[in-house]
C-alpha cells in the first residue's frame, strides 16, 4: 500500500507543516506583548540596476539621501527630493579582475561621520575584497584583501566610533578593523571565529559587543576582544523558545539592542503559511524567553530595522512589502511586555589572535 509517510521521510522531503507547540491562550500567556501593523508600503521596482540588490541605507547626516549596493559592482547614492530617474553619485571599483568584469558586491556600509563608504565582495581570483571610498568625492580609496578567504557577507560600521568597523564572512570569521590604521595588517584589531558562516551581524548599543546570525539559523553575541561568544543560541532553542513544532521551518531575521533598557531582542518566524508567524524574543540573564507577537503578519519577513526614539519596528519581506509595527498599549496606558533591563554580560578578557598576513595593503587617506 502507498505509505505518503514513508516516501516523504525516504526522499528526506521537509513538510510545510509547522504549529504552535501550545493553545492560543497558553500562547498569550508567554508572548504578553503585541506588536499591531501600523503602516505598509509595497515596494516598487527600480530598473537602474541590472543585477540584484545587496543592501541599502540612509546617510547618517541627511535623511533625503539613501545609499544603496548592487552585485553589479556599484554603490549608489540616491536624492529622494528627486525622481530617481538616475543616482545622484556612483561608487565604482575601477580595478577589474582576471574575468574583466567588476567585482559583485555582497555588503556595505556608512561611516557614521558620512565621510566613508566600505563595500565587500565575492571571492574574486582567490581574494575577498574589502574597497574604501570617499563618500564625498567617490574616489576609490583603496582596499584590504588579506583578511577574509572567502565571500564577505557583512560590513558595519560601529555606531559611536567613526573608524571602527566589523566585516563577516563565509568563512566563519569575525573581523574588527580601525581603519584609520596604516595598512590591513595594522587595521585588524580582532578575529572572532565562529565556527559558522557569518550571515548577519549587528553592534549592541555604543559599547564593544556584537551580534552573529549563522547561515544555520544559530544566534551568537560577543564581546569584540572574545575568545568565544558570550551567549550562544542554536536553532533548536530559538525554535522552543518560540513555540513551535518544526526546527527546518524555523528562521532568524535580526538581532536589535533597545536602548531604553539595556535589552538584547531577536527577530524570529516560521516559513510555513507563508510566513504568519512572527515573534521577538528577549536574552535575560544569558537565556532566551518570549517576548511579543507580531500580528496579522502576511509575508516570510528578511530584513527589520529598530526606531530606538519610538520603539517601533520596520520589516521588509518576499511579498515585497515595508511594514511598520507598533506595540499595543494595554488597558492601564503602559506597553504591553515592558521589558525588564537585562543584566550586564560577564565577558572574558582573553581573544583569538589572527595569523600574520604578509601582504599589507595601504588605504590612501
Amino acid at each position: 500500500m502507498f505509505d505518503e509517510e514513508s516516501l516523504a521521510n525516504s526522499l528526506n522531503v521537509v513538510s510545510d507543516s509547522d504549529d504552535d507547540a501550545c493553545d492560543s491562550e497558553e500562547l498569550a500567556s508567554l508572548f504578553t506583548g503585541q506588536f499591531e501593523l501600523q503602516a505598509q508600503t509595497r515596494v516598487s521596482k527600480n530598473n537602474a540596476y541590472i543585477l540584484h540588490l545587496c543592501g541599502a541605507t540612509f546617510s547618517p547626516k541627511n535623511d533625503n539621501l539613501l545609499y544603496t549596493c548592487s552585485m553589479d559592482g556599484t554603490v549608489k547614492l540616491w536624492d529622494l527630493r528627486t525622481d530617481l530617474t538616475s543616482c545622484k553619485t556612483e561608487f565604482k571599483d575601477g580595478t577589474y579582475g582576471a574575468t574583466g568584469a567588476p567585482k559583485p558586491l555582497t555588503s556595505f556600509d556608512v561611516a557614521p561621520d558620512d565621510r566613508f563608504v566600505c563595500a565587500g565582495s565575492q571571492l574574486v581570483d582567490g581574494d575577498a575584497f574589502l574597497l574604501f571610498w570617499d563618500a564625498r568625492s567617490s574616489k576609490l580609496l583603496g582596499g584590504y584583501w588579506e583578511s577574509h578567504s572567502e565571500d564577505v557577507t557583512q560590513v558595519c560600521f560601529h555606531p559611536l566610533k567613526q573608524t571602527t568597523m566589523a566585516t563577516g564572512s563565509t568563512d566563519k570569521l569575525i573581523n574588527i578593523f580601525d581603519i584609520s590604521a596604516s595598512c590591513e595588517d595594522d587595521a585588524l584589531l580582532h578575529t572572532l571565529n565562529t565556527e559558522s558562516s557569518v550571515a548577519k551581524i549587528t553592534w549592541l548599543g555604543g559599547e564593544d559587543s556584537l551580534s552573529c546570525i549563522t547561515h544555520t539559523e544559530d544566534v551568537q553575541l560577543w564581546k569584540t576582544d572574545g575568545e568565544r561568544p558570550e551567549v550562544q543560541f542554536s536553532r533548536e532553542t530559538v525554535t522552543k523558545c518560540l513555540q513551535r513544532t518544526s526546527v527546518d521551518n524555523c528562521y532568524l531575521i535580526d538581532v536589535h539592542w533597545k536602548e531604553t533598557s539595556g535589552q538584547v531582542m531577536l527577530l524570529a518566524g516560521s516559513l510555513s503559511r507563508k510566513g504568519q508567524c512572527l515573534r521577538s524574543l528577549e536574552v535575560t540573564n544569558e537565556k532566551l524567553k518570549p517576548m511579543c507577537q507580531f500580528l496579522n503578519n502576511k509575508e516570510v519577513v528578511r530584513t527589520s530595522w529598530y526606531l530606538q526614539n519610538d520603539e517601533r519596528v520596520i520589516t521588509g519581506g518576499e511579498a515585497g512589502y515595508l511594514n511598520v509595527w507598533k506595540q499595543r498599549q494595554a488597558s492601564n496606558g503602559h506597553e504591553n511586555n515592558l521589558p525588564s533591563k537585562s543584566s550586564s554580560m560577564k565577558m572574558p578578557s582573553k581573544f583569538k589572535q589572527h595569523k600574520e598576513f604578509s601582504k599589507p595593503y595601504r588605504l590612501c587617506s
